[in-house]
């Protein structure tokens, strides 16, 4: 009988082991976000940016972002696959790659994250000046 009792005890902690998990991922021996090798932390770089945007937005209206998962003792854990979110789509969109494609003037939030860690960057849209015009087109100054 106690040898039994200590079987499901230990059974029962292995299962909770197992399927200890964040948001999306299960984690335990064998999957990605492993507990044993936890990931720590998200680098990303830069640590902010500024995008210009033409009107229309062109496909040249980018920045790249750089992310790495650290494990516990901050090697680069290079079998984690990073997620990129922007807080305004309207302003740019991210993709999977971490290219950052400006479409609007404004401010806007990219957050790389996996496995539970996550970074955030703030990235500036601004509006490419392609040329200003000057009116009136001549001005006469007189002295005195």
């Amino acid at each position: 009988m106690h040898n039994r009792r200590i079987f499901t005890l230990a059974i029962v902690a292995l299962a909770a082991g197992l399927t200890s998990c964040d948001e999306e991922t299960v984690t335990g021996p064998g999957f990605v976000c492993d507990v044993t090798n936890p990931v720590r932390d998200i680098l990303l770089s830069p640590s902010e940016g500024t995008v210009l945007v033409h009107s229309p937005a062109l496909a040249s209206d980018t920045i790249q972002l750089s992310a790495v998962a650290t494990n516990r003792v901050g090697g680069a854990r290079n079998d984690v696959v990073i997620k990129y979110k922007s807080s305004d789509s309207f302003t740019a969109t991210v993709d999977s790659a971490g290219v950052v494609h400006a479409l609007h003037a404004g401010t806007t939030n990219i957050t790389a994250s996996a496995c539970g860690e996550s970074k955030t960057v703030q990235i500036d849209v601004v509006t490419n000046v392609a040329r200003i015009d000057v009116s009136p087109v001549s001005d006469t100054l007189v002295a005195g």
